[in-house]
């Protein structure tokens, strides 16, 4: 089915594809490896869980990024290892819960943080913030402060879930 509508799309509407083509982001030479650096470190951590199962792990907070809900031009391998992290994310959550493990996951939204200034010195944290609906950049601490909660015995029903800690840019 999935081959035939292409295909169908591709004839029915030829310039339709060609746009569609055009606009793509082109992958970039080091995507490979954001892919590899986002992606591996979640498989590694599943062959380990049988070990870390018997040290009486009960909660894994996966890091993600409110981009695995929202596009943004040029994000596109991004994107998607943060997506795929959610995926597995959910996935983790319904394989463990019957072992006592809760599976969550955090997706920041924008966060300040010292290498940022680093990277682009005129980055003004005060006016980016402003784009914000609470006003202001995200900090780590605010990170922080939802992993210390989802690994709390207060968040002991919380398993499969993606709490967006974005300060309101994504909803």
């Amino acid at each position: 089915g999935l081959i035939f509508c292409l295909i169908f799309f591709c004839v029915a509407y030829p310039d339709d594809v060609f746009g569609i083509l055009v606009h793509l982001a082109p992958l970039k030479a080091g995507d490979h490896d954001e892919m590899k650096v986002n992606l591996s470190v979640y498989f590694l951590l599943v062959a380990a869980f049988e070990i870390l199962y018997f040290c009486w792990l009960t909660v894994d907070i996966n890091l993600t990024s409110i981009h695995a809900f929202e596009g943004v031009t040029e994000h596109s391998v991004y994107a998607g290892t943060k997506g795929a992290i959610v995926a597995y994310t959910r996935e983790l959550a319904i394989e463990l819960a019957p072992r006592g493990i809760r599976v969550n996951a955090i997706a920041p939204g924008a966060v300040f943080v010292e290498n940022q200034k680093k990277l682009m010195p005129d980055f003004n944290p005060k006016t980016a913030g402003k784009m914000i609906p609470a006003g202001f950049m995200g900090t780590p601490r605010d990170i922080a402060n939802c992993a210390l909660f989802l690994a709390s015995e207060e968040a002991s029903y919380i398993t499969g879930a993606v709490l967006n800690v974005s300060g309101g840019l994504y909803m």
